[in-house]
């Protein structure tokens, strides 16, 4: 989360903060504050009054986890073949390497907990597996029950508190609610949160399309044709709806597979090829804006992982 940390500030994303502040807090330029509980572990909590000027959101993904609590919002958030409206309450986990975009659905105010950390950050646990047990299970969005949806909240308000008084051991503190907030999470989800059901089918078929077929897809001509459309209808219609070019997408999903590919121990080359690139330079460029490193040094670091 370092990485994170260090991108933002050298897009000046950050507010310079007084020298005898927190260490590792972090005020937004977006009215919001981003504290490291440890190098593997970011916590917020984000307020932010929208319009459909400021909110930017696009497709993304990310080589980390990303975990959020919604208590107010009219967001409609998209990831993988998931759709669904931040409602308050609903909890969200998206995995490494999933595509993602949000689209304001009406000018409001969007309040919610976000908590990004790193597939090992709680390696050090030995039960660390029955502790992210609710990530396995391929869902992504989840309601608890009312008694959970308590204590989440009152973990999610003291870990803040103990962050914004800066006291004694306050990040171990943090790290300690932490962990039992994750405990509580995986007891109290009852249930998967329900489909928006704003999305029009031509629409999700396009998505569909290529979701499936991605590596063989090279423009955005190409999913025209194949649904007999012109170009400048599908960007206008896709952008319309999910806040972002299709085109961009296009290469968010080739990109996401190449990480895996390299993860899965392909070679540069193979991961370039098989994920639909045309050619190397297009492949390190796309992966690099994903990563923030080039693809030779990703997999040398996730080769060391590994050992």
């Amino acid at each position: 989360m370092r990485k994170y940390i260090q991108d933002h500030l050298t897009k000046g994303l950050y507010r310079p903060a007084p020298l005898s502040d927190f260490a590792d807090r972090y005020d937004s330029l977006r009215g919001w504050t981003d504290y490291l509980i440890t190098d593997k572990i970011i916590f917020s909590h984000r307020k932010t009054e929208y319009t459909y000027e400021t909110f930017e959101d696009a497709f993304h993904d990310h080589t980390f986890y990303e975990m959020s609590f919604c208590l107010r919002g009219n967001v409609a958030l998209f990831c993988e073949n998931r759709s669904v409206v931040m409602r308050e309450n609903l909890l969200y986990l998206i995995s490494p390497n999933k595509i993602h975009t949000g689209k304001l659905l009406k000018p409001s105010l969007y309040d919610r907990y976000v908590i990004y950390f790193d597939s090992n950050a709680f390696s050090f646990l030995q039960e660390a597996e029955n502790l992210m047990s609710f990530a396995q299970d391929g869902e992504f969005f989840f309601l608890l029950r009312l008694d959970g949806v308590e204590q989440v909240l009152a973990y999610l308000s003291k870990i803040e508190q103990v962050l914004q008084q800066r006291l004694p051991y306050c990040r171990t503190i943090a790290l300690t609610d932490l962990i039992q907030m994750l405990t509580v999470i995986n007891q109290s989800i009852y249930s998967a949160a329900p489909q928006n059901p704003d999305i029009p089918d031509n629409i999700l078929k396009i998505k569909a399309y290529i979701d499936d077929c991605f590596s063989s897809i090279n423009t955005v001509t190409d999913i025209a044709s194949h649904f007999f459309y012109s170009r400048e209808y599908v960007s206008k219609l896709f952008h319309k709806y999910f806040n972002s070019s299709v085109y961009q997408y296009l290469m968010r999903k080739k990109t996401a597979y190449g990480i895996q590919l390299i993860e899965d121990g392909k070679s540069v080359t193979d991961a370039c090829y098989q994920s639909g690139f045309q050619n190397m330079s297009s492949f390190i460029k796309y992966f690099t804006m994903a990563t923030g490193v080039l693809p030779s040094k990703y997999k040398k670091s996730d080769s060391s992982a590994q050992r």
